[in-house]
């Protein structure tokens, strides 16, 4: 008896199982000139205006997330990621609103195309 329902427990498992979806975050390239970097006070992290913004030749934004935000080699102690006149080069996850602005509790959202994953950049004011 217990072999008969362990058979149909076996069987029945791999029948009915579903093969498992990957749902892996995209990372987008992206490169611009900082114009406009601002602190989100509630957020702690960086709201970053690039123009022009590339792939598309257009103003965007994206916000810059210490310590989630890796910058590329001998970015860490060189150069600040949100320093402004600095070209920047790097991929980031189109999407979440991440950068929130106020006192608590009374916090708002500032809209981005989504959150830097990496992040390297130019020393400030250099024009290639």
């Amino acid at each position: 008896m217990k072999k008969i329902l362990a058979t149909i427990l076996i069987v029945s498992s791999i029948l009915f199982s579903t093969p498992a979806v990957a749902l892996a975050q995209v990372e987008l390239p992206f490169g611009g000139y900082v114009t406009v970097p601002i602190f989100c006070t509630c957020s702690f992290n960086w709201w970053i205006l690039y123009a022009p913004f590339y792939p598309a030749p257009t103003v965007a934004s994206l916000v810059y997330t210490q310590y989630a935000s890796i910058p590329y080699a001998y970015q860490t102690s060189l150069i600040p990621a949100p320093l402004p006149t600095s070209w920047q080069l790097g991929k980031y996850i189109p999407g979440p609103q991440t950068c929130f602005i106020g006192v608590l509790p009374l916090c708002v959202p500032i809209p981005s195309l989504g959150v830097i994953t990496r992040v390297g950049a130019s020393f400030p004011g250099f024009t290639p």
